[in-house]
């Protein structure tokens, strides 16, 4: 168990490094934009999140299930459950990509883009993300923490040189979606070169166990897990993709700030994805399964407000442009909304492995309550403030079910 631990611990490093990376490339990319196209292109880059809810569930899902089913985590079984997930997601994916495409004009209307180019990039980008879970999700469950943190910090690295390049023959906001996609692309030329390596026999008892092996993948927890990380990854995008069509002229500072901010919430998603087989796992008390993680957050936490306090003008002009320095109260005060989102990510992750869904409800008010207080028309200030009493809201409740474990 401490030798799982500690290959776990350096994969959520390795993340929360992938983390840092990528405000790496969102900075040198700001610093190329207008404030316009900073507003559109982080709208858009909510969207690309937005339906990267599935990959998420794909990826637990297949870690879950083959950390707990440990009788059918062969090698035949493995290679059985990547061929029959992967057919699985090409289908949805080319379904999802038409539909995507027949919905372009109100995409280009919300998300305020300059040509459909970019809506057809980002329908790309998001076909490439969703045949990246599975392979992942089965490295995870293999505990191949070391080779999975550095494919994803190859992906980041061929994503930010990719965008220097590029920068130089397509337009800014084309050269940030060719450049994700050009690190996806990457990325599962990797995976799948690696998974199928592998080989499969007793074809027809494969084929049984899978049967057997999906119906419980998408029982009563799988559906969960979908609904909860749907309604999370709504919380924290849905509010940049609406001030960027309501609030035009605060959609630059409040994308920038929303950004930095969740580093924290990406933090708390990596710690918790890290010991989510521990959480399964772990004897005793609630205590003795949170408390490594939720002290880890906490230190995640103090450090980002520490260093956003002392170098927060610092850091905002330099890598953004001194035009944003004036954010860094904003960046602050949604600060206090990140923190309180990345101790509920880790809450959630233990709910769900505790079979205890109710918490669901409060997910979904605390949704609901966020696109009110957007599409309502209100004060910017009072929206900043709504969202931040929804966060501590919700952090309240996943505490008060966690105590009652």
């Amino acid at each position: 168990m401490r030798a799982l631990w500690n290959r776990a611990t350096c994969f959520a490093a390795a993340q929360l490094l992938v983390s840092a990376f990528n405000y790496v490339f969102f900075a040198l990319f700001v610093q190329h934009l207008s404030p316009q196209e900073v507003g559109t292109a982080n709208a858009i880059l909510s969207a690309l999140f937005l339906l990267a809810v599935p990959t998420m569930f794909l990826q637990n899902l297949v870690t879950n299930q083959l950390s707990i089913k440990k009788a059918y985590a062969d090698e035949s079984f493995v290679y059985a459950v990547f061929r029959t997930l992967t057919r699985i997601v090409l289908v949805g994916v080319f379904i999802l990509s038409i539909v995507l495409l027949l919905l372009a004009t109100p995409l280009h209307t919300l998300l305020r883009t300059d040509s459909y180019r970019s809506i057809a990039l980002l329908v790309a980008c998001n076909a490439f993300n969703y045949l990246l879970p599975v392979p992942r999700g089965i490295w995870q469950a293999q505990g191949r923490f070391v080779e999975l943190s550095c494919q994803l910090l190859l992906e980041v690295i061929v994503k930010i040189l990719g965008f220097f390049v590029l920068l130089y023959i397509v337009p800014p906001v084309a050269a940030i979606l060719l450049s994700i996609l050009l690190s996806y692309a990457v990325s599962l030329a990797w995976l799948m070169i690696a998974q199928l390596r592998t080989r499969f026999v007793e074809r027809k008892r494969i084929t049984d166990r899978m049967r057997v092996w999906l119906v419980d993948a998408f029982s009563g927890s799988g559906r969960a897990f979908f609904v909860a990380m749907l309604l999370f990854t709504a919380l924290y995008n849905l509010d940049i993709l609406l001030i960027n069509y309501r609030y035009a002229e605060q959609s630059a500072s409040y994308s920038i700030a929303a950004r930095i901010v969740q580093l924290v919430l990406f933090g708390g998603m990596s710690i918790a994805t890290a010991n989510l087989s521990r959480f399964y796992t772990t004897k005793g008390g609630v205590w003795a399964a949170l408390k490594e993680p939720l002290l880890t957050v906490a230190v995640g936490v103090s450090g980002f407000y520490a260093g956003m306090t002392i170098l927060g003008s610092w850091v905002l002009g330099t890598f953004f442009g001194a035009e944003f320095v004036s954010a860094l109260p904003l960046v602050l005060t949604l600060g206090v909304a990140g923190s309180c989102y990345a101790f509920s990510i880790v809450l959630l992750y233990f709910l769900i492995s505790k079979q205890r869904f109710g918490f669901l409800w409060e997910l979904a008010a605390a949704t609901a309550a966020l696109i009110a207080i957007l599409i309502l028309g209100l004060p910017f200030t009072t929206v900043i403030n709504g969202i931040v009493c929804i966060s501590i809201g919700l952090l309240f409740c996943f505490t008060v079910r966690t105590t009652r474990i």
